[in-house]
């Protein structure tokens, strides 16, 4: 390897690293903005988990990708607070168990920048599934313990992720009948 590469390696990975940093401050600053500090930690641990193999959109550029991924931060944060304050949350298991079904049916949703071979689509569709069931699990034994919160963190991870795969077959859609 010529050492102009290895330096653009290292620094590649430096920036990744300063914008995991940057995402995690923002994350657990938002948190604190919205009291729900440890809620976020548990939807944003949940979400990415998701999202690493389930796919989904993808904007066009970075600057974007920030922009909308602040704004779905800050809605998901609003919707548990506000979903926090609700007596009754039986309505969010189903719609989680729909979202779970789109999930599982088309993920892995590939992009422009990342397309699977058919042994990478099988791998993301097994590791998709799994996570799924993980925290669907989890989420529920959660909610019949009376750990509500728990239970709407995941829940709304997981509501957002089928969203952000939507768009993504969407997104697909229309690029394919460009």
């Amino acid at each position: 390897m010529l050492e102009t590469e290895r330096d653009e390696i290292i620094q590649y990975g430096i920036e990744r690293e300063k914008i995991i940093l940057v995402s995690i401050a923002i994350i657990l600053g938002l948190g604190c903005v919205f009291d729900i500090f440890y809620l976020s930690i548990i939807f944003s641990l949940a979400f990415c988990a998701l999202r690493r193999y389930a796919g989904g959109y993808h904007a066009k550029t970075q600057k974007r990708c920030y922009v909308i991924s602040l704004i779905i931060l800050i809605m998901s944060f609003i919707i548990m607070k506000y979903i926090s304050k609700l007596d009754h949350v039986e309505g969010l298991i189903l719609l989680m168990a729909f979202c779970c079904g789109i999930i599982w049916h088309f993920a892995p949703i590939e992009n422009k920048n990342k397309s699977l071979d058919e042994l990478e689509q099988k791998k993301f569709q097994y590791e998709t599934r799994k996570i799924l069931v993980i925290e669907s699990i989890i989420s529920l034994i959660a909610y019949v313990f009376d750990s509500v919160m728990i239970f709407i963190a995941i829940s709304i991870a997981i509501v957002v992720a089928c969203i952000v795969v939507v768009v993504g077959i969407i997104q697909i859609r229309i690029q394919s009948n460009n």
